[in-house]
């Protein structure tokens, strides 16, 4: 399989794997004949994608050295791991966790050597605009405008989406 016609990919890791949606990410790169590295801060929760044929890798977004780790060896990532809920946090602690657990997948896959990256966004990180189809190129949410609790969540991805654009382009990694 090839990604931008450049890069041969027959690995790749997914972070957030035991979740809703690295689930179906998960099934689809197994569809497609791919080994897919699921990483997990939990491997007990990951049995049922053990049994399916996906190798777990234990790592925390907050531990660049296991993520490092985690991403060994194979030839992209998806990183799709995030704090959804606000519980009894902040707004500065939301968008303190997912930028900063952005920042340790890029780092963790620069220090792996590893080339390729699919960051998994929210259409909820852009700016509100009528007809609901946003492109990758459509503004992102101001993070310094006060919203309430339920758009934090949406703030903390643009926060994390636009350091991630920047750190990228820091470590010459491909990003989508």
């Amino acid at each position: 399989m090839t990604v931008s016609g450049r890069h041969r990919v027959a690995s790749v890791a997914v972070t957030g794997a035991t979740g809703f949606i690295g689930g179906y990410i998960v099934r689809d790169l197994l569809a497609r004949g791919l080994h897919v590295v699921g990483v997990v801060r939990n491997p007990a929760k990951g049995a049922a994608l053990a049994a399916a044929g996906v190798e777990l890798r234990e790592a925390d977004l907050q531990d660049p050295g296991a993520l490092a780790r985690a991403f060994d060896g194979v030839d992209a990532v998806v990183a799709n791991a995030a704090m959804v809920s606000v519980g009894g946090r902040s707004l500065d602690d939301l968008i303190r966790t997912n930028l900063q657990g952005t920042d340790n997948v890029l780092e963790a896959m620069a220090q792996a050597g590893v080339q390729r990256c699919v960051m998994m966004s929210s259409a909820a990180a852009y700016q509100a605009k009528s007809g609901h189809i946003y492109v990758e190129s459509d503004p992102l949410r101001d993070p310094s405008r006060r919203v309430h609790r339920v758009l934090y969540y949406s703030v903390s991805k643009a926060a994390a989406e636009r350091h991630a654009w920047e750190r990228a382009a820091e470590l010459h990694l491909d990003l989508t």
